[in-house]
């Protein structure tokens, strides 16, 4: 008797003193820049983030679906205001965090494609971007195809992936003459991938990550508070580093899809995992 309160008052202990959590699901181009972040908001908070990294729009299904979120980070307005819509966030806790570029990436070895334009050139085979749906990367794609009249053109040559990341997979690995992704996933893939063109803003709506909490959330103080230290000067140095623009909070409205940005279904290919941290020999300018 003796020994089971024993077990049962240290159990009660234990739980009294748990760590905190909060979970995030985030656009997967952000994962190394918030695992960072992650470490310095422990440190300061005593807090644990679990993260669950991947397409945004799957992720914004599994929070409509009522999975334990209690911050969703996406990679473009659109998905972030759908929850809004149905208010399974709270609208008035929604803060862009940083700003990205779109960038086109060849195999590093390969020297034929210098430009978007190539890409509707005979020589140029098999071009990846994010399956547009899902995937706000391969939207931004399909916007810039559309707006340089390269739809028609390079729709036959395309390869859809689950994810940015397995789009830069797909180069990396050399299945593909070409792929679309954010400048911070070639910072990501270093020597492995070459830099032949940066996507002017002008063809794109604009590339921002907003946060959101989510209205079930159990965590909304800690959540706020990672929010904040996300947007704070510690916080920004951390996506600086790795790439990403700062920006002020801003509201916009949904990200408006390509006409043309239709695919089939997502590859279900497992992508391998590119090199991280080395720089970018043809890094595209801030």
């Amino acid at each position: 008797m003796i020994r089971w309160i024993a077990f049962t008052v240290l159990g009660l202990a234990a739980t009294a003193f748990a760590q905190p959590v909060i979970h995030v699901s985030a656009a997967i181009s952000l994962r190394e820049a918030l695992e960072k972040t992650a470490v310095e908001f422990k440190s300061a908070e005593g807090c644990e983030i679990k993260f669950n990294f991947g397409a945004s729009g799957v992720l914004a299904a599994q929070v409509e679906q009522g999975a334990e979120v209690d911050i969703f980070i996406g990679a473009s307005h659109r998905h972030v205001d759908q929850l809004i819509q149905k208010g399974t966030v709270e609208k008035e806790s929604k803060t862009v965090i940083a700003r990205n570029e779109l960038v086109l990436v060849t195999p590093a070895a390969s020297t034929q494609i210098a430009s978007f334009q190539d890409l509707a050139a005979d020589t140029t085979g098999k071009v990846a971007i994010g399956e547009p749906r899902t995937v706000p990367a391969g939207e931004y794609a399909m916007q810039t195809f559309d707006g340089l009249t390269l739809s028609t053109a390079v729709a036959p040559k395309l390869i859809f992936g689950a994810t940015v990341r397995q789009v830069l997979d797909y180069v990396v690995r050399g299945e593909v003459d070409a792929g679309v992704v954010y400048r911070t996933d070639a910072i990501v893939a270093g020597a492995a991938v070459r830099v032949a063109a940066v996507a002017d803003e002008s063809w794109h709506t604009p590339i921002e990550y907003p946060s959101v909490i989510v209205g079930s959330s159990q965590s909304k103080e800690l959540s706020r508070k990672y929010i904040t230290f996300l947007q704070s000067e510690a916080g920004q140095e951390i996506l600086c580093k790795r790439g990403f623009a700062t920006t002020r909070p801003t509201t916009h409205p949904a990200t408006q899809p390509s006409t043309q940005a239709t695919s089939p279904e997502p590859s279900t290919a497992t992508p391998t995992t590119a090199p991280v941290t080395v720089p970018v020999s043809e890094s595209p300018a801030p």
